[in-house]
């Protein structure tokens, strides 16, 4: 059941203008994107301050630069990491991704309160129970119990 923009428009009375709605999920992709680039610009920049401005250290274990280059290394790695944990566990760079997002941007909270809220609503319209509600989960605020069908053809809650 597809509803337009123009619909949605008609039935909050103006409330909801041109680009409002992410309907295609861009948003979040943006972000991602603007956050591995930033990281990479990020780790690019201090990882050749941290080449120029460690000094040489002559220490017994650490001699000839090795801590610049140690440094410099691991400083350079960080966009790594960030590829690595996007491609071994996703669902913690999201759930990190978006702790920061909102942390940062009072309308993004306020959009995913209302996101969740509707989550609730349409739970609750459709008879679904609730399980549980967090108002600081990061991923699903609202869990709903699953409806399973039994061997007699009728539903039963799990």
């Amino acid at each position: 059941w597809k509803v337009s923009v123009q619909e949605v428009r008609m039935l909050t009375r103006g409330v909801i203008k041109d680009g409002a709605l992410d309907l295609e999920g861009d948003d979040d992709m943006e972000m991602l994107n603007v956050s591995f680039f930033s990281t990479l610009f990020s780790a690019m920049f201090f990882s050749t301050v941290a080449a120029t401005v460690i000094p040489n250290v002559d220490m017994p274990f650490m001699r000839d630069g090795v801590l610049r280059y140690v440094m410099t290394i691991g400083i350079g790695g960080i966009p790594f990491a960030f590829l690595g944990l996007g491609l071994s566990i996703p669902g913690l760079l999201q759930a990190l991704l978006i702790q920061c997002r909102r942390v940062v941007s009072g309308e993004y909270r306020e959009r995913l309160v209302r996101h969740e809220a509707s989550h609730l609503l349409v739970g609750y319209l459709l008879g679904l129970p609730v399980a549980g509600y967090s108002t600081n989960a990061v991923l699903n605020a609202v869990q709903l119990f699953e409806i399973q069908e039994n061997m007699a053809g009728g539903l039963e809650w799990e």
